[in-house]
């Protein structure tokens, strides 16, 4: 009796000591003030920023160009040609500067036959042999097995060749148009007539290579917000970097939680800061596009970059258990090959022309943004409600109710917050822990129809692709092709063809049925085939554009849905600041600034809130909170354990102070462009705007002065008509 005492005591004052822990540890709001000078300097000189960048003049020693015969040329380009091996030289007229795929004086480089095959070579590629085994073959290996048909056509030239020993077909297309080349195989093209099987294949991975630092310059990757990797003598990595275009398909293998997918499939090279720049857009195969960055020092003495174009796959096939073998996947993926190169001079040769020029190829067609608001928007995700498993039963935690909601959009715009937009999340029933793709109606407890009516502002947010694996029915999972089910942080993923596609379009019916929409997740950025329902990634980017016919926000859109993004969520708001990167710079910003709304991702969850907040004056995004009107406390699902500081009450002040200061700067620039990104002093940054607004953002401790004025440590300043 005395024994069973002791032990009721003991827990009943664990289960307070940790109800006592966990209240106070999530219900005081924190604000982060100026960090110590030497923490100071050493976060400005880290790539979470973008540093000053030399203006050093290029002067390229002269070009070896009397073995190469003139291809195209317009009036911003001439291309010359080799006609062994189709390596380019390409001449910008503007400049007077020539591009090459391969190298002058190439024997008296480091590389051994192989490399120089490949430097050469216009066209490269990997294929299985009847035994599966992994071979390689290019033009300049295969030169005495080939056959090279030349076909002039006005503006472009067609090469048809004939791998005579490899037994594989394809033709090359290289077209000019404007200060961009294209390169392109079409899928109609490629014939394997033996028994090798076409892997992946290259075009002109040499293309603006450069050795070591001899040039000034960087490339540039689309890495989070945009990223540089600056041209060092001495580079630390020694091994290349590689990540596929929309991430990988997780029907043949796992998802690489350490490298993050690039959800635009570009890449640049910068010869000299405004002198002169390569912007590299894959136009058609990004989905099967893997992206590779080599460092000078690493196997070569060069920097170059390039896009291994997938035909097939390997994947694990397993026996017993974990034991398996390595096998490819049977048919040959059916696609277009295009990469449009974009020569770009003097001003525009830098990130932000290269983010204009990106701009320029997606939104053609688009008008411009014209809100005719006087205030920034904010999001607010809102966390509605949850459940859990309690001793004997499922208990039901309602964090925000619709009422609720609508007396915190009553109360901000009282604190003049007017262009708001939310996103209830945990509306369906069960609450946040119970969404997928088929729990997209609202819960009972939740829905009233009176207070939806006065949200015109608020959208269900929708993810079809996850679920809790507590709440999982396998028989809608997707499979992978060695029949595992892709578990990954708690979540299984659904299948595409009979769920997905179907759920958004269920999802949407209903929520335009009582007066709202979806705000997408998921498959916004995560795209994955089904080939046991005959459904590709290519497919699958066709049936989303098919299945979305307005335009709805998204969380961080990949380029093939940003056209159907009315508001951009989550926005990055530097690099993922891996070990190679050198800077972080606002190319995703520019490249939607004018055309779609963009937010940050949630400031609650910011390790530097400061330094947040300025990232949005700087690079002109609105805020965005996760916010309940429950303390995090009451989310008991361990999966919600990184939630906290959401409790509305607490942090409602806070809110409204960040957003008028933020609001303060960008009201003034608000539906305009970015056209510069100015680096004027380490931790000072002057951002200017197609309607003459300049914003000056000081990340020191200390103030400064530029331009006649004067920027107090942690603040910024508007020149410019701010009346207009």
């Amino acid at each position: 009796m005395r024994k069973g005492f002791k032990i009721g005591l003991t827990l009943f004052i664990l289960f307070i000591t940790i109800t006592t822990f966990r209240t106070f540890a999530y219900t005081e709001p924190v604000v982060h003030d100026n960090l110590p000078n030497q923490s100071q300097n050493n976060l400005l000189k880290s790539s979470f920023f973008t540093h000053p960048l030399d203006h050093l003049v290029y002067n390229q020693p002269e070009v070896e160009l009397s073995n190469y015969d003139i291809l195209l040329e317009n009036d911003s380009l001439r291309v010359y040609i080799d006609d062994e091996s189709l390596a380019l030289r390409v001449l910008n007229k503007e400049t007077q500067y020539v591009w090459m795929s391969d190298l002058d004086n190439i024997y008296d480089e480091r590389l051994n036959r192989d490399w120089v095959n490949f430097v050469r070579s216009a066209v490269s590629f990997s294929y299985f042999n009847s035994k599966e085994v992994v071979k390689y073959d290019d033009l300049i290996k295969s030169k005495r097995d080939i056959t090279i048909e030349k076909t002039v056509q006005s503006d472009q030239v067609r090469f048809d060749l004939d791998f005579t020993y490899t037994k594989i077909k394809l033709s090359l297309i290289i077209k000019l148009d404007g200060n961009a080349l294209s390169i392109k195989i079409p899928k109609e093209s490629i014939e394997e007539y033996g028994k090798n099987k076409l892997f992946k294949l290259q075009l002109y991975p040499f293309l603006g290579a450069t050795k070591f630092d001899e040039i000034p310059g960087y490339s540039f990757i689309p890495d989070g917000s945009g990223a540089l990797v600056r041209f060092q003598k001495n580079n630390i990595m020694k091994s290349s970097f590689k990540t596929r275009f929309f991430g990988n398909d997780i029907y043949l293998n796992p998802v690489n939680n350490d490298i993050l997918p690039f959800n635009l499939p570009v890449y640049g090279m910068v010869h000299g800061h405004n002198q002169n720049a390569i912007f590299s857009e894959v136009t058609s195969g990004a989905q099967f596009g893997e992206f590779i960055m080599q460092f000078a020092g690493n196997t070569t003495d060069f920097n170059f970059n390039y896009v291994n174009f997938l035909l097939r796959e390997k994947y694990f096939h397993r026996l017993i258990d974990d034991q398996g073998i390595s096998k490819i996947t049977e048919d040959r993926y059916l696609y277009d090959i295009e990469v449009i190169h974009n020569f770009l001079s003097n001003e525009k040769a830098n990130y932000i022309g290269m983010a204009q020029t990106y701009q320029d190829s997606l939104f053609y067609n688009d008008e411009k943004l014209k809100t005719d608001t006087k205030d920034i928007p904010m999001h607010l995700d809102v966390i509605a409600a949850d459940s859990y498993q309690s001793i004997l039963f499922q208990k039901y935690v309602k964090m925000t109710t619709l009422d609720e909601l609508v007396s915190i959009n009553n109360e901000l715009k009282d604190e003049n917050i007017n262009e708001l937009l939310f996103t209830y999340k945990g509306y369906n029933k069960g609450g946040l822990s119970k969404i997928n793709l088929n729990n997209y109606q609202f819960d009972r407890r939740l829905r009233n129809q009176s207070s939806l009516d006065k949200l015109d502002n608020m959208y269900l947010y929708y993810e079809p692709s996850l679920v809790y694996e507590k709440e999982a029915d396998k028989k809608y999972l997707l499979q992978q092709i060695n029949q595992n089910y892709v578990l990954i942080d708690d979540y299984y993923y659904y299948n595409n063809n009979k769920s997905i596609l179907k759920g958004i379009q269920h999802a949407k019916e209903y929520a335009t049925d009582i007066g709202t929409n979806i705000a997408l997740d998921g498959v916004s950025n995560l795209l994955y085939s089904d080939l046991k329902n005959n459904i590709t990634r290519e497919e699958m980017i066709k049936r989303l554009n098919e299945k979305i016919v307005d335009d709805i926000p998204m969380y961080k859109p990949a380029s093939y849905l940003l056209n159907k993004t009315s508001d951009y969520l989550n926005t990055a708001n530097s690099s993922n600041q891996y070990l190679f990167i050198t800077d972080s710079v606002p190319f995703v910003q520019t490249l939607l600034r004018g055309y779609v709304n963009y937010y940050s991702e949630n400031i609650n969850n910011s390790g530097n809130r400061t330094s947040e907040i300025l990232r949005c004056v700087e690079y002109g995004t609105y805020p965005s909170y996760l916010i309940s009107n429950k303390s995090s406390y009451y989310l008991k699902n361990e999966i919600f354990n990184d939630i906290f500081g959401i409790e509305y009450d607490l942090y409602r002040n806070l809110i409204a102070d960040e957003y008028h200061y933020v609001n303060e700067a960008l009201k003034h620039v608000i539906d305009s462009k970015i056209i510069s990104h100015h680096i004027v002093h380490e931790g000072l940054v002057e951002v200017t705007y197609d309607n003459g607004i300049i914003i000056i953002v000081n990340y020191n401790n200390q103030e400064m002065n530029y331009l006649g004025k004067v920027i107090e440590g942690k603040n910024y300043i508007v020149i410019g008509d701010q009346n207009e």
